[in-house]
């Protein structure tokens, strides 16, 4: 079986362990004061981190610094990560008998410094691949090119269906919502996916059944 791992609230807990701190470090680099609460209290119904700090600081008339803010928050000096309950178990469990891959959106060295702090080793891992782009269906077919193999071989699990789960299942791939972080509140139709899991450890069970 092939697995393919969305980075973000799927392995790693980005909404919790990262994200506020990132916002408090950008707006920190802002000319005036603004007040962080009010921007995590945004950011909790916000699409991206990015989106909320551009809603919090044009509702402040400070839209001029949204450029430097987001610039500051994509450069976040991140010193530690947590994972999503039992990531690490689970990943070293399901790489002994499954081909593992990992498709994430961000920049390339700060997705591998959040692995890297995350203590999620690369050795268990195929594939890495880091888009700027949030559509990730180019990636899947190129994988599913290397792979040689059926679209119905492959799971992919994220906690976004619209941009992690519905171009894996246009392909044919099975698809497993992981309800977490910021992807509780995204777009997209829990019937356009084929499982719902509240954590990883349901994901061994789903493995199984589709192990050739």
């Amino acid at each position: 079986m092939y697995i393919i791992f969305d980075l973000d609230d799927t392995l790693i807990d980005t909404s919790g362990s990262i994200t506020p701190k990132a916002l408090e470090w950008a707006l920190s680099k802002l000319p005036k004061q603004l007040p962080l609460d009010e921007l995590l209290e945004i950011n909790d119904v916000a699409n991206s981190s990015g989106e909320a700090l551009e809603t919090f600081l044009s509702k402040h008339g400070a839209l001029e610094h949204v450029e430097s803010a987001k610039n500051a928050l994509d450069h976040y000096p991140i010193k530690s990560v947590q994972t999503v309950p039992d990531a690490l178990e689970i990943i070293e469990e399901l790489a002994r008998e499954h081909t593992l891959a990992l498709v994430t959106a961000g920049r390339r060295l700060q997705q591998l410094l959040k692995l890297e702090k995350a203590g999620l080793s690369n050795k268990y891992f195929n594939s890495i691949d880091v888009t700027h782009m949030r559509g990730k269906k180019n990636i899947y077919t190129s994988l599913l090119k290397k792979w040689d193999t059926k679209p119905s071989k492959i799971l992919v699990v994220g906690d976004r269906i619209a941009t992690d789960l519905q171009p894996a299942r246009e392909l044919g791939m099975k698809t497993i919502y992981l309800r977490w972080g910021r992807g509780r509140k995204m777009t997209g139709l829990k019937t356009d996916v084929d499982y719902t899991i509240d954590t990883l450890k349901q994901l061994t069970a789903i493995a199984y059944d589709h192990k050739i």
